[in-house]
């Protein structure tokens, strides 16, 4: 059972009452195509993943290689959710003690690689061990 479905704390319980069942993503389109905003389903974790609520993401040299398709990503680059790195706050976890200790917590991390799910989203999933480091609270994502 995911831990979406199961926490019973109130700071848990409320943040996942939080999570829209939809949210905006930007859209490659394939090279030489604009991107476009669009409407996706939010992902739902699962064993070794986190969801994060995106609050920042990078534009590196790397995803504009992988919309131009100069570097291969491991799937098709039409409609592909470009990103591969941000910070954020972890809001859902799938199966696994680490996530669910990430639950509510602020954290800069590497996007998924494979080009699943990418960070130029307002959510994304990423593996649990790629999320680096928690950020302190002093810091505001």
């Amino acid at each position: 059972m995911c831990i979406r479905d199961s926490i019973k704390s109130g700071k848990r319980r409320n943040m996942e009452a939080a999570i829209p069942k939809r949210q905006r993503v930007v859209l490659s389109q394939g090279p030489e195509k604009p991107l476009v905003v669009s409407e996706d389903d939010v992902p739902t974790p699962g064993p070794g993943q986190v969801l994060i609520k995106v609050a920042y993401s990078t534009i590196n040299p790397s995803d504009l290689g992988v919309i131009a398709g100069w570097f291969p990503c491991g799937r098709d680059i039409n409609n592909l959710i470009p990103g591969f790195e941000g910070s954020g706050t972890v809001v859902a976890a799938g199966e696994g003690e680490k996530g669910a200790s990430l639950i509510g917590k602020k954290v800069a991390f590497l996007g998924d690689l494979s080009c699943k799910w990418g960070s130029w989203a307002e959510y994304t999933l990423v593996p649990v061990s790629y999320t680096h480091l928690t950020l302190p609270t002093i810091y505001s994502v």
